[in-house]
């Protein structure tokens, strides 16, 4: 009877775990398209053992066949530009030595065509204590190429208006002349947020005045003058 039993209870077990294998199997499928068309790179790392795996969108994002070289931490670090090796292992060993519980970096690696490329990282650690293995450092990244060239371009048009502002600068304060911006707003307050040396030495106030009180450029002008 109790052999009777088990078979039953295995039979009516059996579709509900078919189910929950087909389950898994179609979360994974919709996991793998998901990164593949976001072009999400996934790798881990073992650093006890050295047991390292990139998924085949870490070589495409680069311009290799998937498998194209043994996936290990030296050859990742090869292939990384020699000024950005430092801080980039720096935070990988953070997380490795529990600094933090997450690690992230930007970092260039060499692509197939010979361009550098930048990538940017994420990883965490994922322990296998039950199954009696040693813990990985799970992760994903993206190609930021992009977005990197983007921002040095703001930030060299920032740096050519910064250049022009202190030119303008100069030659405001070596003219013989006073620049200044002068705004009033909707409830009288003036306020003057340019201003050259040449206006203080003009009115007969001082730079310290007219920062406390925009107003005090008025103080040496006849009144008659001002009502005109």
């Amino acid at each position: 009877v109790l052999a009777w039993w088990n078979v039953m209870t295995a039979d009516r077990e059996k579709p509900f775990r078919q189910a929950q294998t087909l389950d898994q199997q179609h979360s994974l499928t919709q996991f793998r398209v998901a990164t593949e068309a976001s072009r999400t790179a996934l790798w881990h790392n073992c650093p006890e053992t050295g047991e390292t795996w990139y998924s085949d969108v870490w070589f495409l994002l680069l311009g290799y066949q998937p498998g194209a070289f043994k996936p290990s931490f030296d050859t990742f670090l090869n292939m990384m530009h020699p000024e950005d090796r430092s801080y980039t292992v720096a935070a990988f060993q953070d997380l490795v030595e529990d600094r933090v519980s997450l690690y992230a970096a930007d970092f260039r690696l060499r692509a197939a065509d010979g361009s550098w490329r930048w990538i940017g990282a994420t990883g965490a650690k994922v322990f296998r204590e039950e199954a009696g293995l040693p813990y990985l450092v799970c992760g994903m990244q993206r190609d930021i190429s992009d977005r990197k060239e983007t921002e040095a371009k703001l930030a060299e048009a920032a740096r050519t208006a910064e250049d022009r502002r202190q030119l303008l600068n100069n030659l405001a304060e070596n003219s013989p002349t006073a620049l200044f911006e002068f705004r009033m707003d909707a409830d009288g307050t003036i306020t003057l947020p340019y201003v050259t040396s040449g206006v203080a030495e003009i009115l007969g106030v001082t730079q310290e005045d007219i920062a406390k009180d925009a107003s005090a450029v008025f103080q040496n002008i006849e009144r008659d003058d001002l009502e005109e």
